[in-house]
């Protein structure tokens, strides 16, 4: 009876040459939803299931420190102690500082890692010209620029800043095994995609410089600190874990209707 009514309602009140009352159906709807006891006319109801991805990376933890550091490649002996005298971030700066000298370098290379138990604890991010501010290859919270500006005012502003988000653990990996994550920024880095911008120019490098206020150099170094172990982040993770598999949203789509979708 309620759609009898609804159709009559519109062949009375349509005039093909004139604009829709919108506001006038939206009333006459209400009213007739509440004559008939219904709430709303349904239109089509779909059920949609989508299955959850467990979160890998459970334990969870704050980030103590961090420090930017111009790696001065092309000096001899580079002298870090104007910008820390932290033993574990010297440790992992020069361990940096190593791999772009290896066979002869700085060079530019697509493909370095941090492999070996005395550097593994290291977890590199080497940002190439691809990576840098490419909309395209950003990710969840931005490109590797914007991640990194973003981190770094967070604790500068002394906000809680969770460590395993700059992180971005890879297969196998887990944060409570990076005791330190480099955000390494270089010319010398190159992308292996069929890209037109694939090696950081000396104007990313000026401006990444200036974000991180140190003095320019061909290769900048972010080095972040894991702190201590977030318990409650971990909790509410494993939490999720143990939630159902498969999650279903009903939705009601009657034009009209106030009643909200439906998660179970």
């Amino acid at each position: 009876m309620a759609y009898a009514d609804s159709l009559d309602h519109l062949e009375k009140t349509t005039n093909e040459h004139a604009a829709s009352d919108f506001e006038g159906l939206r009333e006459f709807f209400d009213e007739l939803c509440a004559v008939y006891r219904v709430q709303g006319l349904d239109v089509g109801i779909t059920v949609n299931s989508k299955k959850r991805k467990p979160i890998g990376d459970v334990e969870t933890y704050q980030t103590a420190d961090f420090v930017a550091i111009p790696a001065q490649l092309k000096e001899e002996r580079a002298d870090y102690s104007a910008y820390t005298t932290d033993g574990q971030f010297l440790d992992a700066i020069t361990l940096i500082r190593d791999e772009f000298l290896r066979d002869y370098g700085p060079k530019v290379k697509g493909n370095r890692a941090m492999r070996g138990r005395n550097k593994s604890w290291i977890k590199a991010q080497w940002v190439n010209g691809d990576t840098y501010d490419n909309k395209e290859k950003a990710l969840k919270i931005g490109t590797m620029k914007e991640r990194t500006v973003l981190f770094t005012e967070n604790l500068r502003n002394k906000k809680p800043q969770e460590y395993n988000q700059i992180v971005m653990p890879g297969s196998g990996e887990r944060s409570s095994n990076k005791a330190m994550t480099a955000t390494i920024f270089s010319v010398y880095n190159i992308s292996r995609r069929d890209v037109s911008k694939k090696i950081m120019s000396h104007e990313d490098m000026q401006e990444i410089c200036a974000l991180m206020n140190v003095p320019y150099d061909d290769t900048l170094v972010v080095l972040f600190k894991r702190g201590d172990m977030d318990q409650e982040a971990t909790d509410r993770k494993i939490a999720v874990n143990e939630g159902p598999e498969v999650e279903t949203t009903i939705n009601d789509q009657s034009q009209f209707s106030g009643v909200p979708d439906l998660i179970y």
